[in-house]
């Protein structure tokens, strides 16, 4: 039982983690478009 909810905390983390990735890939990318845009 308690391994089972370990792999669920795991699977939460991966999900968490490409959450964040992706995020944090969209801000560089609007920071990008907003830095050219200045120019």
């Amino acid at each position: 039982m308690r391994l089972h909810h370990v792999g669920i905390a795991v699977e939460d983390l991966e999900e968490a983690k490409a959450r964040y990735l992706l995020l944090g890939y969209r801000l560089l990318a609007e920071g990008e478009v907003a830095s050219q845009g200045v120019r």
